[in-house]
């Protein structure tokens, strides 16, 4: 097993990818600032991760996307919420012990900025 694939942010990487895919090509504005959070949220928890596990990741969250479907706007906005909530708390438990970094840091706030976004969109706009 390469460094890579012991890095306790691999999890949260790849839950972050699948929520940035997700709002790929997003038309809204609360939706476009979510999928730029998610993107500076994977940027960093990528960080400690080798370059070929990132993108086997990467790949797995595609992957999974592609075999679930979200009819509408709507189902993926939530969907992505509910991962992107899911990575933070990923991300506060892991900043709590020794892998802690200020790298995690950003990639928290950048991860809370995306689930306001998500939760600050009205309805109607999703």
């Amino acid at each position: 097993m390469s460094s890579g694939d012991a890095s306790p942010t691999a999890f949260v990487y790849e839950t972050t990818e699948e929520a940035r895919l997700l709002l790929d090509g997003a038309d809204r504005d609360e939706l476009s600032e979510a999928g730029r959070a998610a993107s500076e949220a994977a940027y960093y928890l990528s960080d400690a991760i080798e370059p070929e596990y990132r993108q086997s990741l990467l790949t797995v969250a595609g992957t999974r996307l592609r075999v679930c479907s979200f009819p509408g706007r709507g189902a993926r906005a939530a969907e992505a919420l509910t991962l992107l909530t899911e990575a933070a708390g990923e991300v506060e438990d892991i900043l709590r012990g020794p892998n802690a970094s200020s790298e995690l840091r950003i990639a928290l706030r950048a991860l809370r900025r995306g689930i306001d976004s998500l939760a600050r969109a009205p309805i109607s706009s999703l």
